[in-house]
This record gives C-alpha cells, structure tokens and sequence, in this order.
C-alpha cells in the first residue's frame, strides 16, 4: 500500500516518517526490552507485544536481537550515563526552542533576540527558574549583561 504525496512535501514527509520512526523504536526499546531485561524476563521477548500485532513476527525477532548485543547495550548505558549529567534542561516542550525565540522576539518587540533571554526564556516556569542551578547561570548572565 502507498500514500500520494505532492513532490514539495516528499522530502519533510520522510523525514518525519523518519523522527516517528525512532521514536517508536525508542520506546518499544525502553518500555518492553529494557523492562524484561530488567525484570529478568527474556521469555517474553519471543512473541510480539500485543498492543502491536501489526509487526512482523521476524521483524521483532530481528529487533530484539539488535537491541540486546553488547556494542547496543553498552552504547545505552554509555548514553544514559551522558544524559544523566545534564544539569539544565529547557522546558519548551513540544513547542521547542524555535517558538521561544519567537515568544521572546514578541515580548522584546526585536528582530534578533538576544540569546542569554532566549536561554532564560526556555528554562522559566510560572515566571521562575526551575533549578538552582538555572538560576546561578541566570545571575552570571544578567551580570554580565
């Protein structure tokens, strides 16, 4: 089966197909592989989960077999160690940082906002920052600025 797509939107349809993509291996990764690994439950990864019937059954095997090799399994735990690291995390949500240049932009009445109130921007809720930590980068900013 196919879908009809105009050749000006081919090329950002992909590449959202694409995003989708990994997301959805992410999660099935996270949420089933990893959890029966954790839990010591390998039997379970023999069939194919029941809220996704649409998978092939070889293609699953296929999947789960790439993600319990020791290079895949030590790159995740190379890359949750990283991301366990991460001190400041912007808050933009689905919006994401493009639409917080955007709201600063307005707010400012500029073209070109500058980037230490767009940084500050993205890390406030309710009018606040977040962390100590955001608000000790924040002093430093304003400081200087």
């Amino acid at each position: 089966m196919g879908f009809i797509v105009p050749d000006s939107f081919k090329h950002d349809c992909l590449i959202l197909a694409g995003k989708l993509m990994k997301d959805f291996k992410s999660r099935m990764t996270k949420d089933i592989i990893m959890l029966a690994l954790k839990e010591n439950d390998l039997g379970r990864l023999a069939q194919v989960p029941e809220k996704h019937p649409e998978i092939d059954a070889a293609d699953w095997c296929k999947f789960v077999e790439s993600r319990l090799t020791p290079e895949f399994l030590e790159l995740s735990k190379v890359q949750r160690e990283r991301s366990s690291k991460i001190q400041s995390r912007h808050r933009s949500g689905r919006s994401g940082m493009v639409n917080v240049r955007e709201a600063v932009k307005k707010d400012l009445e500029v073209a070109d906002p500058p980037r230490h109130r767009v940084w500050i921007k993205s890390r406030t809720k309710s009018r606040k920052l977040v962390t100590d930590y955001d608000k000790e980068i924040a002093k430093k900013i304003v400081s200087i600025y």
